[in-house]
């Protein structure tokens, strides 16, 4: 399934189910069941860098500072292309939950941003409710949604960029299923990202992500001095750690504390 839809209805919902959805295009803050979408990874004391989520039906940048993105940010400069693999856990949705896994390049043509993400998508209607789970492989203002995830797969996701095209991967290496989705070419990249993310104040439970095989440009994500962030909840708890790189340099976990 391919969704599309012109940036002036981003920050607009649908009533459509909230896992597959009309699809926007925003360098704006969207608001998603009266919360604010997931903020960007920090990238110091002073500074933000930029993060991609899929809420309430919209493709946006934030550009805020971090409490809902818990994972690895690289910001080395002549970045093209990203790769990271991660295998899903079991999700307990606690409530009305917004979460999701991510691969992210965040590439740009003059000033307009051209993200080219991979997600698997996890969302939560009600406490003791079944997830849902759904991908998608974004590039531009486009995402094509059609390969089906559950517990246990292990899915990869990659993207890239050139100065004419765009194109995002995503697949499950379990079931042999992928999907790919091509936009527009670019001239740089601020960042890419390798996070879990969340649209809501709460977060379904699980025990750990492993990311895995995690690469910048073909080199290992330790290589690249990444930032690391944690996921925090609006008292300041922490949600979800991000532990240290694995020796091998393209592995770490991101792990479950608190809803």
């Amino acid at each position: 399934m391919k969704r599309t839809i012109s940036p002036d209805r981003a920050s607009r919902p649908f009533p459509e189910h909230r896992s597959i959805r009309a699809l926007g295009a925003s360098g704006a803050l969207v608001v998603a069941l009266g919360l604010l979408v997931v903020m960007a990874p920090a990238a110091s004391a002073s500074g933000t860098e930029n993060s991609t989520v899929w809420r309430q039906g919209h493709l946006a940048t934030t550009v805020v500072k971090n409490s809902t993105t818990a994972g690895y940010l690289s910001t080395i400069s002549g970045q093209t292309s990203v790769f990271g693999t991660v295998v899903v856990p079991t999700f307990t949705c606690t409530g009305d939950e917004l979460f999701d896994i991510s691969v992210q390049l965040e590439a740009f043509a003059n000033s307009t941003n051209i993200p080219v993400v991979g997600f698997v998508l996890i969302n939560c209607t009600s406490a003791g409710a079944a997830p849902t789970l759904d991908t998608a492989a974004c590039a531009g203002s486009d995402c094509v949604q059609t390969v089906p995830v559950a517990a246990g797969d292990k899915v990869s996701m990659s993207d890239a960029f050139s100065a004419t095209s765009s194109t995002a991967t995503l697949s499950d290496d379990t079931t042999k299923m992928s999907e790919t989705e091509t936009g527009p070419g670019a001239t740089s990249a601020t960042n890419s990202n390798f996070v879990v993310q969340r649209g809501s104040a709460t977060i379904p439970t699980f025990t750990s992500i492993g990311f895995s095989g995690c690469t910048v440009d073909g080199t290992t994500l330790a290589s690249t001095n990444p930032l690391k962030t944690n996921m925090t909840a609006a008292n300041g708890a922490t949600q979800v750690s991000t532990k240290a790189i694995n020796g091998k340099g393209a592995g770490f976990q991101a792990r479950f504390k608190q809803s």
